[in-house]
């Protein structure tokens, strides 16, 4: 089981790192450029709830004018309590509720970053930036006593 500690830090560093990677972008951009990012993971209630949250309080602290939202691929209808408990310790709310990623919300977006495939018929013409090749580390315990397994990266991708 992923502790959600470091998966808050590896998501909070990440989306401060985007934010500012943007930071330079939003200086140059005419009121016609997108606006949106879209976070998309698997079910949509975990990384990319907490990523679009984190990166909606970075980029506010900075006076960006870019929002990120949260959506999924295999929805899950509930965000879960723990994700929801974290977020309000940080004094965040959730995104949005839980929705399916659709080529219009791809097409919409000035960026697309994944923790997880995205199937073509969901991505429309949009340029997926894929954030998967992060593989968070993982403690288990067992009867034995407690062992780590993955690597505890934190990956950004601008």
């Amino acid at each position: 089981m992923v502790r959600f500690g470091y998966l808050r830090f590896v998501l909070v560093t990440s989306a401060a790192l985007f934010v500012s990677s943007l930071a330079g972008i939003a200086q140059g951009a005419s009121t016609s450029d997108a606006r949106t990012i879209v976070f998309v993971c698997l079910h949509g209630v975990v990384n990319s709830q907490m990523a679009a949250a984190y990166f909606n309080k970075a980029a506010k602290e900075r006076g960006l004018p870019y929002t990120a939202i949260s959506r999924g691929i295999d929805l899950h209808s509930a965000i879960p309590v723990r994700v929801l408990d974290g977020l309000a310790l940080d004094g965040l709310d959730p995104a949005n509720s839980p929705r399916a990623l659709t080529p219009a919300d791809a097409n919409g977006a000035r960026e697309v970053p994944a923790f997880d495939a995205v199937p073509a018929e969901r991505s429309g013409q949009a340029s997926v930036t894929y954030w998967s090749a992060c593989r968070l580390a993982s403690t288990t315990t067992t009867r034995h006593g407690t062992r780590s397994s993955g690597a505890s990266t934190i990956c950004f991708r601008p």
